[in-house]
């Protein structure tokens, strides 16, 4: 499809998507990471949970000009570190 852009709405939507899944991955793999350092502080899982999408969304990042669905993941994973700061500073009250 010479014709479609490289950034368009759908690869964009589908993007934001896969952002969502990723940052299901990484809440996953941050619970299993802080159970198994048997940390006994609640602010731990969103720390790791963080550090996770900070890592997911450099790799994004780094090909944001070539994709829209790279564009699509970073707003989402942008928008689910807000919520996940959000959180950790809830729990921390």
């Amino acid at each position: 499809m010479p014709d479609e852009s490289v950034h368009s709405t759908q690869k964009v939507v589908l993007g934001f998507i896969l952002g969502l899944i990723l940052s299901g991955i990484c809440f996953v793999i941050a619970v299993v990471v802080g159970m198994t350092l048997g940390s006994r502080h609640s602010w731990v899982f969103p720390l790791l949970n963080a550090i996770a999408l900070i890592l997911v969304s450099l790799y994004a990042l780094s090909k944001y000009n070539e994709s829209g669905i790279a564009r699509g993941t970073v707003i989402a994973l942008s928008l689910v570190f807000l919520v996940n700061a959000i959180c950790g500073i809830g729990w921390m009250h």
